[in-house]
């Protein structure tokens, strides 16, 4: 890849990250996203903080 190449996907990375924090809650926070990108469903997620606190 050379750098025009990279700097595009870095584009379409952080344009894919900003589209995606403007669609979720508000109130979501970057581990909330760690998790949702692991897998765990948004019920899970409540479940787990849920149990620890």
């Amino acid at each position: 890849m050379n750098n025009e190449e990279i700097a595009t996907q870095l584009m379409l990375m952080r344009n894919s990250i900003t589209s995606l924090h403007e669609h979720l809650a508000p109130d979501f926070k970057t581990r909330d996203l760690v998790l949702l990108k692991h897998g765990f469903t948004e019920e899970q997620i409540s479940k787990f903080y849920n149990f620890f606190t």
